[in-house]
């Protein structure tokens, strides 16, 4: 239950890891993706797998999107393919087929048309939603590409790579618009402030930068205490939020990227996190199965939920 953090139900039916979870947008549904290559969806209220069996992949499927019609949903897997599947039937629309290894990262447009898919082949596709087909190939980077983000005006496209570099792309003509070089490791994701007007990257050299599109940084980098592995803004963008290596969660104010506060009780590597709808609470995950809860503009520790 909510209020305590207690277990109301118990989901089975994959045969290996689950290693996402996800509610549909209309909150009595569940996505969940597995190693064992498919993904399922659960009715909250009894706990059924009620549409069937997502199966297709030949790799882990790790990663999951809804479109915003919310009956449809995209995945990707470890075997380099992506697929549009009907969330009713359980049926497969699309096969995103073209990358030429493991798929890293996933976005979908906010009006369910295309999406962008980021791969260890070193390369991020765009593809066409409705016709199931690869709009471009960006190329550029030397490593693999870690992370895809769209901006909030979709206009542009960014993409984080193994090689230290983060590029940024015109959506509408697939133009490289600048690079962002500085980082001295893996730039691990990326986010874009909600006014459009700076990009902010982590990077397992433990640094958070911001920059402008003209590629130049906005004031000196700031540091965890060891490599970081995740950003994520809160949706009326005005906190950015930031975890690694170091078991710390911090806090940015997304505009001007000064810091606002540690949130520390996790005991090993933070490797996930999500703000709420309303962006006043920030879930983190971390490796040991503990999920914690915290109230943002207080900075305290709300719940804690041990897996």
């Amino acid at each position: 239950e909510q209020a305590g953090g207690l277990q109301r139900l118990a989901l089975r039916g994959h045969t290996a890891g689950v290693t996402k979870v996800l509610l549909t947008p209309s909150g009595t549904d569940a996505v969940t993706a597995s190693s064992d290559g498919t993904a399922r969806v659960w009715d909250l209220d009894i706990g059924d797998c009620c549409m069937g069996v997502m199966a297709g992949h030949t790799g882990w499927v790790h990663l999951i999107r809804f479109l915003p019609d919310g009956k449809r949903a995209v995945t990707a897997s470890h075997d380099g393919t992506a697929r549009v599947w009907d969330l009713h039937t359980g049926s497969c629309r699309h096969e995103l087929a073209g990358h030429a290894g493991r798929i890293n990262s996933l976005v979908v447009s906010a009006d369910g048309k295309w999406c962008a898919t980021g791969s260890e082949d070193c390369t991020a596709r765009i593809w066409d939603l409705r016709r199931g087909d690869c709009r471009r190939v960006l190329t550029g980077h030397k490593s693999w590409v870690y992370d895809v983000c769209i901006s909030p005006a979709h206009d542009k496209l960014l993409t984080t790579s193994g090689d230290g570099t983060t590029m940024a792309y015109s959506l509408e003509s697939g133009d490289l618009l600048c690079l962002l070089e500085g980082h001295s490791g893996a730039v691990t994701g990326a986010v874009v402030t909600r006014k459009g007007r700076f990009a902010v990257t982590v990077s397992e050299d433990a640094s958070v930068r911001v920059w402008d599109f003209a590629a130049r940084l906005v004031q000196p980098p700031s540091y965890h205490d060891g490599k970081v592995y995740c950003v994520g803004g809160s949706s009326e963008g005005r906190v950015l939020a930031t975890c690694g290596e170091d078991a710390d969660a911090r806090l940015w104010d997304a505009e001007r990227g000064t810091f606002r506060g540690l949130l520390h009780h996790h005991k090993v590597p933070i490797r996930w996190l999500a703000f709420s709808a309303d962006g006043r609470q920030l879930v983190t995950a971390s490796p040991d199965r503990m999920v914690l809860l915290w109230d943002v503009p207080t900075l305290h520790l709300a719940r804690t939920v041990p897996g």
